[in-house]
């Protein structure tokens, strides 16, 4: 039976001494947080950064089950929870115990009586009460339990008038920041495996962490989510990223917020998130249009103490601070331990960690999808697609394009791998570089190794050389007198392009439609000609007159339209 009891969290609802309208109280909540997430994150960090010393004290009473020795005791969490927290935090938080006494007591309320009588020298921001029974009864109305959190009006009946700016820190036992725990959570017991698991979690608790669960509100079960330690874990593991940004431990540069909010049009875009300890995102937030209201995805994989999670993958949570969220909401908001953190379920998955998805699963929240694409190749983190659209072809930003096809088919020949994993970037300009590239391959052209390609301005080993070499021998690029320059971080124009691409294809003259604004009797009119007259080139406009402009640089889609257009 103690092996499935695990914490619980107590706290009375701070007291306004004026309340200010609802509006006042909305824009108030959020103000302090840079990212405009987490309500009253000024309370909620009040205790999160540096040292954070609790003062541990040992309650002996007449049902004794266990002797716990508070300075051992100190010495354990000690030895439990800092190597956590400094993992967790990267280094950002650290709890330190001071050993404080021992007092005697015929129950669990007069132990807290008792200490509450006694002041600590350095002073304490709160304190842990070690019990010397295996569970504490009667602390909360559902029953037995191994430990709670409790704390008083916080903090310290701060008053927030108008807006105002609250203040946020006071000491134990002004704060009432206290954590009782039963002996099974302090001293070994064969069987029992809760032990330090349920330090850690209650200190989550008296940083503001609340609990997660898929039980819908007002539920009998806050413990099932296997993935969280403040939920239904039974070993120590991370917590999710919602709660180390409230605890200020994620800076802002670390969690990327889709720039749309829910619903609206959006071209979509990829996501790199990273692990605990690992640089880079480490936290997406899709927001939905309502304050305090947002999805979360991260990614979770086997390192660290994450190692005994149950499942690999990105996870998804709904946050929910408004009003309607919690039974007492204060100021407007459900903050702290009552901030709803919600798994979200993929449709069609069963079992214990149905909000954990694997590449190539997706969600689609308020007619946004967020697609898991890849795990990194060291085994660390994901990528992430969002976007309002379909995710269709060998890229997700060229959706819609009416040169899709020629991308796909340009990603499917090997030209291109776009300009990174999943983008191709259609509308980036090519240089002049990239056009003798594209071209070469589009030829079945093999590079001219160390070739300079006869040109002044063209490093011998730079990547695009070799390619631009096979053109000259090709004779599709002229290399010119010596000292010639082919600028190749220029943009290319679509006359430069016409001339190359004729004389790679080597087309005849053709007798394709003059354009209004190509000079005739040119190379590059005889150049466009044949194009126009092969079908690869239609202008740039319907016309009449028709109109090629010549003088224009070449988007990256165009370049895949005209090389899938050209004869072989």
């Amino acid at each position: 039976m103690l092996a499935a009891l695990v914490g619980s969290a107590l706290a009375a609802s701070p007291a306004a001494a004026q309340t200010p309208p609802a509006a006042d109280q909305a824009e108030a909540a959020y103000r302090a947080d840079p990212l405009g997430l987490i309500a009253w994150s000024e309370l909620t960090r009040a205790y999160s950064a540096g040292a954070d010393l609790f003062a541990v004290w040992s309650c002996d009473t007449p049902d004794a089950d266990r002797v716990v020795d508070p300075f051992e005791a100190a010495q354990f969490f000690e030895d439990k929870a800092q190597p956590y927290f400094d993992w967790l935090s990267e280094g950002r938080y650290s709890p330190e115990f001071l050993t404080a006494n021992t007092v005697a007591a015929d129950d669990l309320d007069g132990c807290a009586e008792a200490v509450e009588r006694f002041k600590t020298e350095p002073p304490a921001n709160g304190a842990i009460i070690a019990m010397d029974t295996l569970t504490l009864e009667g602390l909360v109305a559902n029953g037995t339990v191994i430990g709670a959190a409790l704390f008083g009006a916080v903090p310290c009946g701060v008053a927030v008038v108008g807006g105002a700016e609250p203040e946020v820190l006071c000491q134990w036992p002004d704060n009432g920041r206290q954590i009782f725990l039963g002996a099974v959570a302090v001293v070994p017991v064969p069987g029992v495996t809760l032990v330090g698991r349920t330090l850690v979690h209650e200190i989550g608790h008296a940083l503001r962490w609340p609990h997660s669960f898929h039980a819908p509100e007002g539920g009998s079960n806050e413990y099932d989510n296997l993935m969280d330690l403040m939920s239904g874990s039974r070993t120590i593991i991370g917590t999710p990223a919602v709660n180390r940004y409230a605890a200020g431990w994620l800076p802002p540069e670390q969690v990327a917020v889709h720039p749309a909010a829910a619903g609206d049009p959006h071209p979509g875009a990829l996501y790199d998130l990273a692990p605990v300890g690992r640089p880079g995102r480490q936290m997406l937030v899709l927001p939905t249009g309502r304050p305090g209201v947002f999805y979360t995805f991260e990614a979770r994989v086997k390192s660290g103490y994450d190692d005994a999670i149950p499942s690999e993958g990105v996870e998804a949570y709904l946050i929910d601070q408004s009003a309607a969220a919690c039974d007492t909401p204060w100021m407007g908001a459900c903050w702290g331990l009552d901030r709803r953190t919600l798994p979200l379920t993929l449709t069609g998955r069963s079992g214990d960690v149905v909000h954990v998805f694997d590449v190539g699963e997706d969600i689609v929240l308020d007619g946004v999808r967020v697609r898991v694409l890849e795990h990194a190749s060291d085994g660390s983190g994901y990528s992430v697609w969002v976007g309002s659209g379909p995710l269709t072809g060998a890229f997700f930003d060229d959706d819609g394009s009416v040169h899709e096809t020629a991308i796909d088919w340009l990603a499917s020949t090997g030209i291109t791998r776009g300009c990174d994993r999943y983008r191709f970037c259609p509308g980036d300009e090519v240089t002049r570089a990239q056009a003798a590239v594209f071209l070469a391959r589009a030829a079945g052209l093999a590079p001219a190794a160390g070739s300079a390609a006869g040109f002044a301005d063209v490093d011998p080993v730079a990547w695009y050389a070799g390619y631009l070499g096979a053109l000259v021998d090709a004779g599709a690029v002229s290399a010119g007198p010596d000292g010639a320059r082919y600028r190749p971080a220029e943009p290319i124009t679509r006359a430069e392009l016409a001339v190359m691409l004729a004389r790679t294809l080597d087309l005849p003259p053709g007798e394709g439609p003059a354009f209004a604004d190509v000079d005739p009797g040119t190379e590059t009119a005889a150049a466009v000609s044949a194009l126009a007259a092969a079908g690869v080139t239609r202008g740039c406009s319907a016309g009449p007159p028709l109109r090629f402009c010549p003088d224009d640089p070449v988007t990256r889609a165009q370049v895949a339209s005209l090389l899938m257009r050209s004869p072989t």
